[in-house]
């Protein structure tokens, strides 16, 4: 009869074979003389995944459809299908964050099992997925935070990231999260640039924080000057290696490591307790010497022009156990020592001063986290460095480059600046610097005691 179709259908079924995934069925339906085949979707994502620990999505599932049909993702079963959503789109999701240490799984091994499904609307495909989360280091850069950083685990111990040591870049305020590897000989933290996010200033430092054994995984790894100092220092000279810095208050590194001292700082403002027994004011000086010693840092590299300046910690190291007595980060004859076993260049008087005076300041600051502070920082990490690259260059004479420490600081500070500085050490533990410098007038300022600095 003219205007009556009849067609037949025909399902065909297959079902799946291993791997914790369906083959796909099709159907196929004849019009007349037409046959139309509609061949089901398939998925494509792997059935294992590893996520880490604190990561919320999952993955985004794949899948094709010969037909191009529109195609919609379910979650269909499984033992831990309550900790997850997943949308139409394929977007995988833990509905509460995962923690290693407190697995949410049936099993309590953090292998969560569950069933997800595609449809294009007639026909199927589903896949059991494993999901598997690691255990993750997680933590901070800190001199002020570094974000952009690339941080990863050293594994051999030579300071280069090889194919096979994982990886990751440090977040807006300085946070990373990496996974923790297997068959590690020594776990090594290692931070390679970034950006201070409170100057603004791209850097090129090379931190590091080297694990004890009987470092708690759980706890962060706050990687910083000091921990950079201490990962060229003996295990058990780590607490002389602190006193002779000037903190008194941290036996070792498995204390200082979970430390956060700008978090203490800018949250606590150093007037209630920090951890354990070490105050905010603690942190304060903590803090004051982490500064020190990146000053430090970013001079010897500008002065080598490259970015491997982890030899600056291994040079105070070095003094430290040699001198065997408080070490102070603004002492010229101290600078010195350190720049000289750091750099293969000469070290001009007038960088020297410049980085003492920088120092010393920093020091004296009641808050190392202020916008004066921060305004000093960023000057030692762009003019301060600018001006010893063109010495070095010859382009600018000692004279010039005297006067322009001199200004920028007065600029920043509105006080007497020193352009020269004398240090007496009369006897051990005690230090008198006398600083004679200019007005921001030209006129000569008054002598000035360290403790009469503003």
């Amino acid at each position: 009869m003219k205007g009556f179709i009849c067609f037949t259908l025909i399902l065909l079924t297959i079902t799946g074979c291993g791997g914790g995934k369906s083959e796909p069925s099709s159907e196929t339906v004849e019009i007349d003389d037409l046959t139309v085949t509609n061949n089901a979707p398939r998925i494509l994502t792997e059935p294992s995944i590893q996520i880490l620990e604190g990561e919320r999505t999952v993955a985004s599932l794949q899948a094709e459809d010969k037909e191009s049909d529109p195609l919609k993702f379910t979650l269909e079963s499984g033992p831990d299908k309550e900790h997850f959503t997943l949308d139409n789109q394929g977007h995988l999701v833990f509905k509460d964050l995962p923690d290693y240490e407190a697995p949410m799984d049936v099993n309590g091994d953090n292998l969560y099992e569950v069933k997800v499904a595609v449809s294009d609307g007639n026909l199927s495909d589903n896949l059991d997925l494993k999901i598997q989360v690691a255990n993750a280091l997680e933590g901070r850069v800190v001199d002020g935070p570094l974000a952009e950083a690339m941080v990863f685990i050293d594994c051999n111990g030579d300071g280069v990231k090889n194919e096979d040591e994982l990886s990751t870049t440090t977040d807006e305020a300085g946070y990373y999260m990496v996974a923790i590897p297997k068959n590690c000989d020594s776990l090594t933290v290692m931070s390679k640039g970034g950006r201070d996010t409170t100057t603004g200033k791209d850097t090129t430092m090379v931190l590091m924080a080297r694990l004890p054994d009987n470092y708690d995984m759980s706890k962060n790894v706050v990687v910083t000057p000091i921990s950079t100092v201490l990962a060229h220092s003996n295990q058990e000279d780590q607490k002389t290696v602190l006193t002779s810095i000037g903190i008194n208050s941290i036996e070792s590194s498995v204390q200082l490591l979970s430390l956060d001292p700008w978090q203490e700082i800018t949250t606590s403002k150093v007037d209630s307790k920090a951890t354990n027994s070490i105050t905010g004011a603690d942190m304060v000086e903590i803090q004051k010497i982490n500064a020190q010693l990146a000053t430090i840092i970013e001079t010897v590299d500008t002065l080598n022009g490259d970015d491997q300046n982890t030899n600056v910690a291994l040079a105070i190291a070095d003094l430290i156990s040699q001198e065997g007595k408080r070490i102070y980060l603004n002492n010229t004859i101290t600078l010195d020592n350190i720049l000289d076993s750091a750099t293969n260049n000469d070290i001009p008087n007038v960088v020297l001063e410049a980085v003492a005076t920088i120092n010393t300041y920093l020091a004296v600051q009641a808050d190392p986290t202020s916008d004066t502070v921060i305004e000093i920082i960023s000057n030692s990490q762009d003019e301060l460095q600018e001006s010893v690259n063109k010495l070095i260059q010859k382009q600018l004479t000692e004279d010039e480059f005297q006067q322009n420490a001199s200004s920028d600081l007065t600029t920043i500070i509105n006080a007497p600046i020193a352009i020269t500085s004398k240090v007496e050490v009369p006897e051990e533990n005690q230090v008198t610097i006398t600083l004679n410098g200019n007005n921001s007038d030209g006129t000569v300022a008054k002598v000035l005691r360290i403790d009469e600095i503003p």
